[in-house]
């Protein structure tokens, strides 16, 4: 009986360090996830039009490349 009771002893006591070590790595990765979060911005009017323009710029070459260019698009 008195090693069943010190075995359940042990059980609770590596239990509760399993939880408490779980707790602290949670803790932790939750802290480096919000140090590193970077909230949305909006893209700048630059960075909008260098993107606008290369979207253009592959469905054209794109086009192109499986020859359905419309001849009014070309000029």
């Amino acid at each position: 009986m008195t090693q069943q009771s010190h075995s359940w002893a042990y059980i609770q006591t590596k239990i509760f360090l399993e939880k408490d070590t779980c707790t602290r790595m949670f803790t932790a990765a939750l802290f480096t996830i919000a140090k590193t979060w970077k909230q949305p911005k909006c893209p700048s009017t630059d960075d909008w039009i260098r993107k606008m323009w290369y979207i253009y710029t592959m469905e054209y070459y794109s086009a192109i490349k499986k020859d359905k260019i419309m001849s009014f698009a070309a000029t």
